[in-house]
């Protein structure tokens, strides 16, 4: 039997400020993620979208927002500690798409080397595709995120991801 091995892909993280805000634009270290063993794979052209953090966070539960007009993917944490409502990976997905995500960051609690999310078997696949980032590229980008402001685009291939913070020119 022969498994296909897992590809990195790129994640790249948009933010806009004020102009009075920042005088200059700042590139931070690439970040790798791994695509979920589960669902869509992310297309060729990749996914683009407004960065929001699933509410609730771990995304065990049913959003407490639900789709807006724009695109947008999900900031998903992983919850790793122990917890009557913690949940798969794939309900986490699931959670997210159900709430209109296009698709799903889920990013580590703990600092370990990247996993592929994979789901029970028999359990259903998501429909949106999704991601598994490390602890520091998801503080990065929760630490970044803007609500309405943060732009985040996944494309597929090899390599590490980049979060990039523009200027907002008004």
């Amino acid at each position: 039997m022969c498994q296909a091995q897992p590809v990195l892909g790129d994640v790249e993280l948009y933010v806009s400020v004020s102009a009075e805000a920042a005088t200059e634009d700042f590139t931070f270290d690439p970040f790798p993620d791994l695509p979920a063993d589960f669902g869509p794979e992310i297309p060729d052209d990749g996914v683009d979208g407004l960065l929001l953090m699933a509410d609730p966070e771990d995304a065990c539960g049913q959003f407490t927002f639900t789709e807006r007009r724009e695109t947008w993917v999900a900031l998903i944490a992983r919850a790793q500690r122990p917890h009557p409502t913690n949940c798969t990976f794939d309900v986490k997905v699931r959670n997210a798409e159900r709430a209109g995500a296009a698709a799903a960051i889920v990013f580590d609690d703990a600092y370990e080397a990247l996993i592929i999310m994979s789901k029970p078997l028999g359990n259903p696949d998501p429909g949106i595709p999704s991601v598994f980032v490390s602890a520091k590229a998801g503080l990065v980008m929760r630490k970044l995120l803007v609500p309405g402001q943060t732009r985040v685009r996944l494309t597929p291939g090899s390599g590490g991801g980049m979060v990039v913070l523009h200027r907002w020119q008004s």
